[in-house]
């Protein structure tokens, strides 16, 4: 946990400066979680990485206060203040379609690092040819206050470009605003000012597809990281306001570019350590956090009997608690040496998930494993780790077995009613605690079924938890 907190702490702080800067906060999340992954399941980071932008938010809210409150001050500021949320709101509505629209979509095909480094790059050559070419250009409008409700409409739809990670939303409508003859001043403003309708709705579509059941964990990760973005942010906004009045955007340009340089090194001289960058393909399709690991034919624990049918998913536990997935890996291959002198032990599993979220795919899924006895014709078997007597999963281990079950639905057009216990094909008390607990049985078949639910196209789970 503590391991944890401090990984949420660096996040906040990243999501904290980068959020207002030119240079993708998004891309550089991806890559932090790309080196360093956090021990969350898919579904809760999903809504993370989104709602801890309103600590960061509440930082510009506070400083804006003054111009954008339409209650309090003179008539003059009143009108002022109206007129800039008309144009804060003509400009979200074109990304906030786009957004309900394409922002699922998005996520699943371009949130990783090679988009990131393409878009640091490209933008990055956009901010120092804008401010090279139009060194000398005419400024049309001072302030955020001067410009036309169809410059705000433009730059709205310039947002739109944001939805690809690594863009970067200030980043897109930064430069917007200054082809259409703002000054820094007035496009930075309006871009923070653009930020708060839109994280603030982004966060609650994201919450509402969640849901607000959240662990008592999960609600400490939020806070915590929203805590840090909000402070980091406060003391972030007055600085780069301050700069940008001042200087121009060239450094950053420089900045998107010598990191996606990095990146790119990095991934050629490490390949495989970035999600994506270099990994085989899986011969049988499995999803990229599948580790293969298959263990060696032989007659008692992988057979290499072809699997023709898939009709159902069966769940078991492991022996002996607190064992790793590795372990019982290595114990199903070492029945393969077994002399049949004293009796035999035949034994296997398709898949293990271990106590720290890892799933091993240890006999080929289109070949019989020995796990679910007169079942073993037609299922698919996972063997699930636990630490204690009781046999109930940790939280980790938890997300990881309904993201691997909802993805073998999803891959035979199964349902969460085709996922059964060892127990309700033999009677044998397996998995323990789902056999105890039918409740929680029926909450992880839930579980199972919200995850395949919100699959799309690639075949991998949205949601887990």
């Amino acid at each position: 946990m503590i391991k944890l907190i401090f990984q949420i702490l660096i996040y906040g702080i990243i999501e904290g400066i980068t959020e207002w800067l030119p240079i993708s906060s998004t891309g550089h999340l991806i890559l932090f979680e790309s080196f360093w992954p956090m021990e969350l399941s898919d579904e809760f980071l999903t809504v993370f990485r989104v709602v801890i932008q309103l600590g960061a938010i509440l930082a510009v809210i506070i400083h804006f206060f003054r111009r954008l409150n339409p209650f309090s001050g003179s008539k003059a500021r009143r009108n002022r203040a109206l007129n800039n949320w008309i144009r804060i709101i003509i400009g979200c509505i074109p990304a906030g379609i786009a957004g309900l629209l394409l922002d699922d979509f998005f996520d699943k095909h371009f949130f990783n690092w090679q988009t990131v480094t393409v878009t640091l790059f490209v933008y990055g050559v956009a901010f120092i040819l804008v401010e090279t070419l139009g060194k000398n250009r005419e400024v049309r409008y001072r302030t955020m206050e001067d410009m036309p409700n169809s410059a705000a409409l433009l730059i709205g739809l310039a947002q739109i470009l944001s939805l690809v990670p690594g863009t970067s939303r200030s980043g897109v409508t930064i430069l917007a605003a200054l082809l259409l003859g703002c000054s820094r001043a007035a496009a930075m403003d309006f871009t923070f000012c653009m930020a708060i309708p839109i994280m603030i709705g982004s966060s609650g579509v994201k919450l509402i597809k969640h849901g607000l059941g959240f662990s008592a964990k999960e609600i400490f990760i939020l806070l915590l990281g929203m805590a840090v973005a909000f402070v980091v942010s406060y003391i972030a906004v007055r600085y780069i306001l301050r700069y940008v009045r001042r200087n121009s955007f060239k450094p950053f340009g420089w900045y998107r570019i010598a990191l996606a340089a990095l990146v790119l090194i990095f991934a050629l001289v490490f390949p495989g350590v970035l999600p994506g960058s270099a990994a085989p393909a899986s011969k049988y399709g499995l999803p990229e956090y599948v580790t293969e690991d298959y263990i060696t034919v032989n007659q008692y624990s992988r057979p290499g009997i072809p699997l023709l049918k898939v009709n159902d998913i069966v769940i078991h536990y492991t022996g002996n608690p607190g064992t790793s997935a590795e372990a019982n890996r290595n114990y199903f291959n070492s029945l393969s040496m077994q002399t049949g002198t004293d009796g035999v032990t035949y034994g296997s599993s398709n898949f293990i998930v271990g106590l720290d979220g890892e799933i091993l795919a240890v006999v080929p899924i289109d070949e019989i494993a020995y796990c679910s006895n007169n079942r073993n014709e037609d299922t698919i078997s996972i063997e699930t780790c636990h630490p204690d007597e009781d046999g109930k999963f940790n939280e980790t281990t938890y997300g990881s077995l309904v993201r691997l079950t909802a993805w073998l639905c999803d891959r035979y057009g199964l349902t969460s009613e085709n996922v059964i216990r060892h127990y309700d094909v033999t009677g044998k008390l397996c998995p323990l605690y789902y056999v105890v607990h039918e409740d929680e049985w029926e909450t992880f078949k839930a579980d199972v079924q919200r995850s395949l639910d919100q699959m799309g196209d690639t075949g991998l789970p949205e949601a887990v938890q």
